[in-house]
């Protein structure tokens, strides 16, 4: 006959074995604890050290950024963005045909004139709203 053997249950388990379990325990459990936040405090260390904290240290760090230009040369670099920003909303413009209005928006007769909005907006504000559509 083969024998066999009773499942190990805590209660049967020797004290001991139960000892050497909760020490790794506590031992790994501390050992965890003191690391979770050390890269989250070095983060913040790192980040307060680079923030100026005088009035005097914003502004030495404001002159480094920008580049040391004249009043003409900035104004130049200001007209030429405007100009690439306008081409650029120029290209994607489109014309509306009367057929091809978009969904939603109609034309709208307000005392102070004719705009254009939704359809709910226009009734909220007291115009009435003309479709375009016979």
């Amino acid at each position: 006959m083969a024998q066999t053997r009773a499942a190990r249950t805590p209660a049967s388990m020797p004290a001991r074995s139960i000892g050497v379990r909760l020490v790794l325990a506590l031992t790994l459990a501390l050992a965890l604890a003191g690391t979770s936040g050390c890269m989250v405090m070095d983060e913040l260390d790192s980040a307060a050290a680079k923030m100026p904290t005088t009035a005097a240290e914003k502004q030495k760090k404001k002159t480094e950024s920008a580049p040391h230009s004249s009043a003409a040369e900035r104004l130049a670099a200001a007209k030429r963005m405007v100009d690439e920003r306008s081409q650029k909303w120029w290209s994607e413009a489109k014309t509306m045909t009367p057929g091809e209005s978009t969904a939603g928006i109609v034309s709208c007769r307000l005392p102070e004139g004719t705009k254009f909005m939704s359809t709910d907006d226009c009734l909220a504000q007291g115009g009435s709203p003309v479709t375009g559509r016979s």
